[in-house]
Formats: C-alpha cells, structure tokens, sequence
C-alpha cells in the first residue's frame, strides 16, 4: 500500500522493529524491491509486485488498509511530509484529517503553482467536508482562477463566503 517505504515507515505501520533487516533481506534476494536513492533508504516495489500485494491486503479486508494508510499518514505527517499524509488520510477514509493538513497548504500550494495536485485533493473530500471549510474553498478559488476558470472561481467564492458566514454564525 506504500508507493515509496524506508524501514522506519515500515517500522511504524507493521508495528515491527525488524524492517532495515527485512529489506536488505529482500534487495539481497533481488526480490523486486527497487532503491529510490543511493543511501538505500527509501525503496519501492516493482509495479506489477506492488499491485499483486495491494489485491492481497484488500482481499484481508478494507479494515485492514484503512488501519495501515492511518498509520502511513501519522508517520509522514509526523516527518514533515504532508503531502504524502494527505494521501494516505484519503485512501484511508479520513478526509476530515485530511482536510486539516490541507488547510495548512493550500494557499501555498497555489503560490508555487501546485494547483493541479491542489485540486485533485479538493475533489477527492467529500462535498460537506469541503463546504465546511471556508480556507480550503478560498484556495479552490485562487487555484481556479490561477487556471483561468472565473467562472468557477466564482462559485466557489460564493461558497466560500457562505462557509465563513456559517463559521462565523456558530
């Protein structure tokens, strides 16, 4: 379920201590496991062994992966890769967590012109979720118009300005 790994991410969402030994035990064995950098501390799988072992984990259970994709997300947010926390928030089905570590970059998403990734992630929250959250519908708004679509600014201005009236009302 892990696009990219290193044994301490490892470590925390297996609940293991043994990871460093268990890829080097993999890479050894050339055992699809590919080195991501040249300190062989992040690694990938092969795509096609990636894919077989995300049907496997699904096949134990959606519990299951939601559990590993919440632990995925505490430890990349804990390291200051927020970006890979959203994903893995999302994937997990907590897009109110989610959606309080995108509050935090969304502005800054579109001033270094992320807006695509930035809008993936808008649309991936549940509308409710997003129609509660007057900054995350301000940085759809300046995303939207970054991409010259004022129209659709617009709207989501008008919603944004509905989400602060009901923020402010409560």
């Amino acid at each position: 379920m892990l696009e990219r790994m290193s044994a301490d991410l490892c470590d925390h969402v297996t609940g293991l201590h043994n990871s460093a030994d268990t890829l080097a035990r993999i890479e050894r064995g050339n055992l699809f496991l590919v080195a991501l950098d040249e300190d062989r501390r992040w690694f990938r799988y092969h795509h096609l062994f990636a894919d077989f072992l995300r049907s496997q984990l699904r096949r134990r259970g959606p519990e299951l992966e939601a559990v590993l994709h919440r632990r995925a997300a505490a430890w990349f947010a804990s390291n200051g890769a927020i970006g890979d926390a959203i994903h893995h928030a999302l994937q997990a089905g907590d897009p109110a967590w989610a959606a309080d570590k995108l509050e935090a970059l969304a502005l800054d998403m579109v001033k270094q012109s992320h807006v695509t990734r930035l809008q993936e992630w808008l649309r991936k929250l549940p509308p409710e979720v997003l129609a509660s959250r007057p900054r995350l519908l301000l940085g759809d708004v300046w995303a939207t118009f970054h991409i010259s679509r004022p129209l659709e600014a617009a709207r989501s201005l008008t919603q944004a300005k509905r989400a602060l009236a009901r923020t402010e009302g409560s």
